[in-house]
């Protein structure tokens, strides 16, 4: 892996010596009094531009965007080449056999597979990969991103790391890179993310280029596809999920997952927005477009704001494939304080067809003063219908010492855009402005005032609060006004007069802090059925630095809403979680041991060295009125819900010993729609000089308003034992999988019991002995029917070297099903020689044979004779080749 990049980041003068964090990450750097800070990323071998997200106090924001250049370096090749000629001999039940595909007569496979990388012309760096395995030439495949830890063997008793550098759907991958430019063909993020009404997050295969200049830069794709784009949102409901997606299947891979926190009043502002990773974090079946988390995803956070899961991913059409193009380009002023740029995306997939065209302007006009606006259209066709739509938006930033004031404009018709955009934003016209002036280190004053309109119903929501506060070392109060009227289309209006008023108090050397906040309504009660009277009770106990328990009551009642919300749990800053973690965190991460990436779980409070744990309370009960009237019909109430009253429970617990460990969680949910249980198991013996074994169980039952009940349960164990000291070694995986579900009228269940076991004996330095022994039980029952069937694989290989050039082999195998009566057998030899270095021949003859998808990818398995050709190359082999040394 190639050096750690490092750039120089600029941040904003006058926020110096803070600590600032990254993500989930601990804090990384300190920012001295240059305001300058050194970052150094994990290693990578991927150039491009990199974006950071800072949060400062006082809800500031930073957007950084730095080039990373590519790393010169010297040429690294790894290639094989493989090929098979053989002679398929049909004998007994050919007639089956040749209905299933498989013909007599002469047969051949091969394999051409390479990577890469070096200069070209000593300025260019050139990646290149072919695999010529690869089942299409075509999209549609799961994207080469990420290693399953599901598939195969939970274990292999190593700490292996797996990355793709030359990912492809294709055969091939193309990739050039120059100091500030990157052409590639392969799959690729399309990475328009730094506008936000042309925004275009997607994952293809196919061609695309960026440049970084000085006064121009670009980012442009094309590609031909059948995949179409999705995006869900899916509030929290206070367990791990099971949560599902509206499309299926799923290509993989492609889904981008993250946790959004949004302000209850004003659902499409995003407070904050938390990226998850595939295993790390939650584990998806593509197949059924059901996703679940390592941790309960609740559905208000600490002050009651809306938490969202937002899902973006692609999957596939029955249309066929289609051109997609567009990009960005951008002019920048010498001293970049002037940017513009134009988007343009032609979307000419056959479903939905569509473009969209935008224009943005970027401009600093003080150090302090940042102006940017956008002007955006898109046309789109869905069902022989067309709609059109426009967008724009306009944002006035000044930031100094004792004032930060925000001034904004932001329309977005209800048919703009390709899918990107949130469903909150959309069909809403807003102008706003809010500020925060700071008198002096503990008095400060706050304002805001905001027009919105449903541009779909003609119904207007205007706002303006003002309190003012204040806060020193040991307590805060504030108290202010508010005013909210919805007014509808036939001239009702819905108005609420409010004080609102606060206090925050740290007792017991500030490890204690209570909170009451109030909303009182002038003159009667609220009719604003999201501006209601209410009062709010919390407290937050600090167990450890940066880790609180916490409490949070809220009783919210007005003309036709009165609601009770309940939030209890652990709170623990994002860093600190990863610090507390960070014994098991290579477990929990794709690239490294697996285990914890398949049956680990997250919790959230470290009581001591072996112990962790996590709980909470998710509550919501709201009472509605049938004259209930909405500002707009798609957007979550601010207290209480809408559509399910629930009560959401979970406890979990970690404990680690030495080289093992083991989490546990149950999760109970009581709401108007169903009734859940979950229980999540883990169990994981380290991997010691090749010895590991782990556990996994999960169950999760529902039973639905519908009256339809379903119950799966889940254990899945692993053993690995590769001893360097041992002449043996062993994998083993077994997995017992139950499915019960019901509805009115029929049930179903099925029990599958599936074995995998592989051994290896190391007979002396030039002979070995394997054995294999595979089994799949499998009982299904449909109403009165019911089904069994149990199947068997026997493999026994022996391999002998001599002469120093030479091996021979023997491989038997019996494929037999047990209630179908079939039985498939295999035998045959084999004898290989090494005509040089990296070059092996095989010839061979099976007796018996038969075909099987899975054996055959390792070795010839049909009946008759064959010749196979291996090659191994890598960048000494053309040395040799060209005659150098």
């Amino acid at each position: 892996v190639d050096n750690p990049y490092r750039a120089w980041w600029q941040v904003e003068n006058e926020r110096k010596n803070e600590i600032v964090s990254i993500g989930n990450r601990e804090p990384l750097y300190t920012v001295g009094k240059d305001g300058i800070a050194l970052i150094e990323l994990e290693p990578t071998t991927s150039s491009g531009m990199a974006v950071l997200h800072l949060k400062f106090d006082g809800e500031r924001e930073q957007e950084i965007r730095s080039w990373l250049e590519p790393e010169p370096r010297d040429w690294i090749l790894v290639g094989l080449g493989e090929g098979t000629a053989g002679y398929n001999t049909l004998s007994d039940n050919a007639e089956a056999a040749m209905d299933a595909g498989n013909e007599e007569g002469f047969y051949e496979d091969g394999r051409l597979a390479f990577f890469a990388k070096g200069r070209i012309k000593g300025e260019y760096l050139m990646t290149i990969a072919y695999d010529s395995a690869r089942d299409t030439d075509q999209t549609g495949e799961e994207f080469l991103t990420n290693v399953n830890p599901n598939e195969y063997y939970t274990l292999y008793g190593d700490n292996t790391e797996q990355r793709f550098e030359a990912p492809s759907q294709r055969k091939l991958y193309l990739k050039l890179e120059r100091r500030q430019f990157v052409a590639l063909f392969g799959d690729f993020d399309t990475g328009l993310s730094t506008t936000e009404l042309t925004r275009y997050e997607r994952r293809f295969n196919g061609i695309k280029s960026e440049f970084q200049g000085e006064h121009v830069s670009y980012n442009v794709f094309a590609t031909e596809t059948d995949q179409t784009f999705t995006r869900d949102e899916v509030q929290g409901d206070g367990t791990s999920g099971l949560y599902r997606l509206s499309r299926a299947p799923i290509i993989g891979n492609s889904e981008t997952v993250r946790i959004e926190v949004r302000d209850r009043f004003d659902t499409a502002r995003v407070l904050s927005s938390q990226a998850m990773n595939r295993y790390l974090d939650y584990n998806i079946d593509y197949l059924d477009g059901t996703i679940y988390f390592k941790q309960p995803v609740p559905s208000r956070d600490a002050e009651f704001n809306l938490v969202y899961i937002v899902a973006e991913y692609e999957s596939e059409t029955t249309a066929a494939g289609d051109m997609i193009a567009g990009g960005r380009a951008t002019v920048r002023t010498a001293d970049g304080g002037i940017e513009v740029g134009v988007s343009y995306i032609d979307d000419g997939q056959q479903a939905a067809p569509g473009d969209m065209t935008g224009v943005d302007i970027r401009w600093q006009a003080t150090d302090g003063t940042l102006i940017r606006a956008e002007l955006a259209e898109s046309n789109t066709e869905v069902a022989g219908s067309q709609f059109s739509g426009s967008a724009e938006a306009l944002i006035i930033e000044h930031r100094s010492e004792h004032l930060d004031l925000n001034v904004y404009h932001r329309e977005i018709d209800q048919d703009f855009g390709l899918g990107q955009q949130s469903t909150a934003e959309r069909g809403i016209r807003k102008y706003g402005v809010d500020g925060r002036l700071k008198l002096n280190e503990a008095l400060s004053v706050n304002a805001q005032a905001s027009m919105q309109e449903n541009l779909e119903t003609g119904a207007e929501r205007r706002v303006a609060d003002a309190d003012v506060m204040y806060r020193n070392e040991f307590m805060s109060a504030n108290v202010g006004l508010v005013y909210a009227e919805d007014e509808f289309l036939n001239g009702e209006k819905l108005a609420s007069n409010l004080v609102d008023a606060g206090i925050s108090q740290q007792v017991f050397d500030s490890a204690l802090t209570l909170r009451l906040n109030g909303s009182y309504a002038l003159g009667g009660e609220a009719e604003n059925n999201d501006y209601l009277s209410r009062v709010v009770v919390g407290a937050d106990y600090a167990m450890l630095p940066g880790v609180d328990l916490i409490t949070e009551y809220e009783h919210a009642s007005g003309e036709e809403v009165e609601s009770t919300m309940t939030r209890v749990g652990v709170r623990a800053t994002p860093w600190h979680r990863a610090q507390i973690n960070s014994s098991i965190n290579n477990e929990m991460h794709e690239y490294g041991p697996r285990l914890f990436a398949t049956v680990g779980l997250i919790q959230g409070l470290q009581i001591n060295e072996r112990w962790a744990i996590d709980f909470g309370v998710d509550q919501t009960r709201t009472l509605k009125g049938t004259d209930l009237q909405r500002f707009d019909d798609e957007r979550e109430l601010a207290s209480g819900s809408l559509n399910d009253d629930f009560v959401a429970v979970f406890l979990g617990a970690m404990y680690q010993a030495g080289s093992w460990s083991t989490n546990s969680r149950i999760e109970y949910r009581d709401a108007d729609s169903e009734k859940r249980t979950n229980f999540l198991s883990g169990w994981y013996r380290e991997a010691d000089r090749g010895h590991g074994m782990s556990a996994g169980f999960s169950l999760m039952s529902s039973a639905r308003s519908d009256l339809s009940e379903s119950l799966t349960a889940d254990l899945r164990m692993g053993w690995a034992y590769r001893v360097a000291e041992s002449r043996w070694s062993f994998l083993d995986r077994i997995d017992l999988i139950y499915d019960d579900a019901s509805a009115t009228g029929s049930e179903q269940q099925s029990w599958r019991l599936i074995n995998n076991f592989n051994a290896n004996r190391r007979i002396s330095e030039s002979s070995q002995l394997s054995f294999q022994y595979a089994f799949k039980y499998v009982r299904s029952e449909f109403g009165m029917q019911d089904f069994t069937g149990y199947t068997d694989l026997i493999g026994i290989d022996f391999r002998k070297g001599f002469r120093a050039k030479w091996e021979a082999g023997i491989n038997t195998s019996t494929y037999h099903s047990w209630q179908s009566k079939i039985i498939d057998y295999g035998i045959g030899l084999d004898v290989g020689y090494n005509v040089r270095d990296n070059l092996w021949l095989t010839l061979g003859y099976n007796v018996a044979g038969f075909h099987d998808s899975d054996f055959s990818s390792a070795r010839y398995t049909a009946q008759g004779p064959y010749l196979k050709i291996a090659i191994k190359a890598d960048q000494q082999t053309l040395k040799d080749i060209a005659g150098q040394r």
